[in-house]
């Protein structure tokens, strides 16, 4: 049975929530409105638990090896808090339609982002950056041998063990330094022999530990337009809108790779436009959704790294018929040319993440009594 280690984490917060609406008729077509609210935004209970979740070492640290990933939760985490300012002028030039212009201000503390904590976890050590580990090192340098972890792997156990086994074939191998030749037989037969343990005088690990923190305090600011008309009696309209979002912290991709940054995630210009049928119980929505390029997450383990979705847009159907009084049938198609969703990093060459949709199709019904 293993050693368990307790780890415990706390926090608290309190906030209150003014909310204030304010609207005034100009005229019979025109209406302005004003508002100001204080919301918050908690973290998700997957950050909030307590726990470290160390990562699998990517090779030796002493033949280029890079710092572990390693992921922790912030129970320490408290809410972001939002002052929110919006405007907004409403012309309503007809019973069916109407064209607005919004703008809006969002003063943001207590923002979560991500950062990056080189430490040691769970007082785990470092077998491959040890004394033996140096030692076997040094032999292969100095005796004019290749260095890959593969080759440290088979000296330092070769050190540890220095008596004779026989392997699954029948082949008889023998320990100690002095006989280390090389040979790829030689690294199977060894690997598969022996597991190397941490010993009391290896180093501590260090991890790249990513975890949630509240940074400091960002601004968003915007617009949004929007409009609705429906063509007189044809059943015939369309909507349609678009959002304009910037904010004061962004994210620069030729940044020291060591070092954390903060940059505001999510935030990117959308639009959306719809063509709609409304008559003779038919129900119909051809819909073009577009989302531009925004920054889903930042300094990701040991170099920092950003991750960016790229742009994205889709086509989606909602048709619905009303057969009589009671039953009506539903036909939906979700991403009719079968987009698919890519990410990237510092550039995008650097792929990250490649999502291959296709459409989606459902059938509906549902009958009243």
């Amino acid at each position: 049975m293993g050693n368990e280690t307790l780890v415990t984490g706390d926090g608290n917060y309190h906030n209150i929530l003014p909310n204030l609406d304010f609207d005034i008729g100009l005229t019979d077509q025109l209406k302005a409105r004003a508002s100001y609210s204080k919301t918050i935004a908690r973290a998700g209970y997957n950050q909030l638990s307590a726990g470290q979740t160390p990562g699998t070492p990517g090779g030796s640290t002493l033949v280029g090896g890079f710092l572990p990933p390693a992921f922790a939760n912030n129970p320490a985490l408290k809410p972001l808090e939002s002052d929110n300012f919006d405007l907004s002028l409403e012309y309503y030039f007809s019973d069916k339609g109407y064209v607005s212009l919004g703008a809006f201000q969002k003063n943001v503390d207590n923002f979560i982002g991500n950062t990056v904590i080189d430490e040691n976890l769970y007082g785990i050590r470092n077998q491959t950056g040890g004394p033996r580990a140096q030692q076997a090192l040094a032999y292969l340098q100095s005796n004019g041998f290749a260095i890959d972890d593969s080759a440290l792997f088979t000296a330092v156990a070769m050190l540890e063990n220095p008596g004779k086994f026989l392997d699954a074939k029948g082949n008889q191998w023998t320990g100690g330094l002095t006989n280390y030749n090389g040979s790829n037989a030689q690294h199977v037969a060894f690997a598969t022999q022996y597991d190397l343990l941490p010993a009391a005088d290896d180093p501590l690990y260090t991890f790249a530990v990513s975890t949630a923190v509240n940074t400091q305090k960002a601004r968003i600011h915007g617009f949004e337009f929007g409009g609705q008309y429906f063509f007189g009696d044809t059943g015939f309209g369309v909507l349609a809108n678009y959002t304009i979002v910037r904010g004061d912290v962004g994210y620069k991709v030729t940044s020291d790779p060591n070092q954390n940054q903060f940059a505001l995630l999510g935030l990117s210009d959308s639009a959306n436009a719809v063509l709609m049928f409304e008559k003779f119980g038919l129900s119909a929505r051809l819909a073009w959704n577009w989302r531009d390029e925004y920054l889903q997450n930042l300094n990701i383990g040991q170099w920092r790294n950003p991750i960016f979705v790229e742009p994205y847009d889709q086509i989606d159907l909602n048709v619905g018929y009303d057969i009589n009084d009671h039953l009506a049938v539903s036909l939906e198609a979700v991403n009719l040319t079968g987009e698919d969703v890519r990410w990237h990093g510092r550039s995008d060459k650097q792929l990250w993440r490649l999502e291959d949709q296709g459409p989606r199709y459902a059938l509906g019904a549902r009958y009243k009594f």
